[in-house]
C-alpha cells in the first residue's frame, strides 16, 4: 500500500507484544532493502553501506548512512522479510520443478509408448521371430512406463503374524531307527 510516496508495511513482532504494526517505508528505504536482497546470502548491513559508499557517499556520511540502514533493518523487519522472500523463492522453485517434472514425465511416457508400439509391430510383422534380445528392453520400458504413470505392476502382498508382528514358524523333526528307512512311525518327534 502506498500513501504519498511512502509504502505502508505490516511489520510483525515489532509492537512489543508479538503483534504487528504499520510502518512507513520511504522509497529510499525500499531501494536499500532491494539492494540488500540482491547481495545474496553473504549480505550484511556493513557491506551494503560500503557498497553505497563506493557509489558516491562521502566518508563523513558513511557512518550516518550505516546507522540509517540499521534503523531501517530493525524498524521495517528486513530479516523477517528476507526469510519470507527466501521461503517464497523456494516454494516457487519447487512448484516450477513439479510442473517441469510432470511435463518431462509425459514426454518420456509418450516416447516409451511409441517405442513399445514399434517393437510390438515388429514382433507382429516378423511372424515367428521373437527378437529375444529386445524383449528385455521391452520389459524394462514397460516397468519404467508403469513407474512414470504411477501404476503398480502388481499388488504388493505382505505376510505377517498376529498384530502385524513376525510370522511364527514351527517345524517337526522325525527321527527314524536304523532298520526303519522312512517307511514307518517308529521315530521320535521333537521341536
Amino acid at each position: 500500500m502506498r500513501v504519498s510516496g511512502f509504502r505502508l508495511l505490516r511489520v510483525h513482532g515489532l509492537s512489543g507484544r508479538g503483534g504487528e504494526r504499520l510502518m512507513q517505508e520511504t522509497p529510499a528505504a525500499l531501494a536499500a532493502f532491494e539492494r540488500y536482497w540482491q547481495m545474496g546470502p553473504t549480505r550484511s548491513l556493513a557491506k551494503l553501506a560500503e557498497q553505497d559508499f563506493a557509489q558516491g557517499l562521502t566518508e563523513a556520511t558513511l557512518l550516518s548512512h550505516e546507522r540509517q540502514l540499521k534503523d531501517w533493518s530493525t524498524s521495517l523487519g528486513w530479516q523477517a522479510r528476507l526469510a519470507e522472500r527466501i521461503e517464497q523463492d523456494a516454494a516457487d522453485f519447487r512448484a516450477e520443478m513439479k510442473e517441469r517434472t510432470a511435463a518431462f514425465r509425459k514426454r518420456i511416457i509418450g516416447a516409451i509408448e511409441v517405442d513399445a508400439s514399434r517393437y510390438l509391430k515388429k514382433l507382429h510383422d516378423s511372424g515367428t521371430e521373437l527378437l529375444a534380445d529386445d524383449a528385455a528392453d521391452l520389459e524394462r520400458m514397460t516397468k519404467l512406463y508403469m513407474q512414470l504413470a504411477e501404476q503398480p505392476l502388481s499388488e504388493r502382498h505382505e505376510i505377517s503374524g498376529p498384530g502385524g508382528g513376525p510370522v511364527e514358524v514351527g517345524f517337526t523333526v522325525v527321527m527314524f531307527g536304523e532298520d526303519d528307512h522312512g517307511g514307518g512311525n517308529s521315530g521320535t518327534q521333537g521341536d
